[in-house]
């Protein structure tokens, strides 16, 4: 190629695919949240598209977005509030779009803590406590039985 031709307004530029363009489903895709993005600054609505392409259904925040669809709750979430590793519930609240997001949004980082990641210990120490304080039908029978046998014992007594 010719260096005049370089500069050539008539000369076809190649265009750069965007982060989004390289997914399989760009074409009928709705989904305002990405994946492949990280623009930071959209929001989502529980009524809105989710990303249907099966490489992403296991990422965190597409995983949210699906619980949190299920609940259905009013208001609006940032990406910061779907990559947080919360208990997703029903009662869970968006922001709502009439007031400041700032205030909002740290409120509702503060009612919606991380998730605590459980250690093999702790793990042991509840189901030990539980298997100690669990009742199967046997006992039960055992206490009914009790209480029977201790109830007919008292009748024969006053005969």
């Amino acid at each position: 190629m010719h260096p005049q031709c370089e500069s050539c307004p008539y000369m076809p530029k190649k265009r750069v695919r965007s982060e989004r363009e390289e997914c399989k489903m760009y074409e009928v895709c709705e989904a305002p949240f990405c994946p492949l993005e990280s623009n930071s600054l959209i929001i989502w609505y529980a009524g809105e598209e989710i990303c249907r392409e099966r490489v992403h259904r296991s990422l965190p925040l597409v995983q949210a977005q699906r619980k949190i669809a299920k609940v259905a709750p009013a208001g609006y979430f940032t990406m910061e509030m779907l990559n947080r590793n919360c208990i997703i519930k029903t009662g869970m609240l968006g922001l709502d779009p009439d007031k400041e997001e700032k205030p909002q949004l740290q409120l509702w980082l503060k009612n919606h803590p991380e998730k605590q990641e459980t250690t093999d210990e702790d793990r042991k120490k509840r189901t030990e406590h539980l298997k100690k304080h669990q009742f199967t039908e046997k006992t039960r029978s055992t206490k009914k039985g009790g209480l029977e046998s201790l109830s007919k014992s008292v009748i024969m007594a006053q005969k």
